[in-house]
């Protein structure tokens, strides 16, 4: 899903976090993997399908 969400809006800083190694990467947002987080705010909990990935990344309003 990283590397779809970077060909698809390359202008998003993909980051994963491996919890394991950093535990407390994902601050008090992550308590469930895979979390997706956008700034301070969790997206969703678990994978999402790329339709809705896609409908979510359709609705910001990006300017780089």
């Amino acid at each position: 899903m990283a590397e779809w969400v970077r060909d698809v809006e390359p202008r998003l800083e993909v980051q994963i976090m491996d919890l394991s190694v950093e535990p407390n990467a994902g601050g008090n947002l992550v308590f469930a993997v895979p979390t997706y987080v956008y700034g301070d705010q969790a997206i969703f909990l678990g994978n999402p399908s790329p339709q809705e990935l896609r409908t979510w990344l359709d609705s910001l309003d990006l300017e780089f």
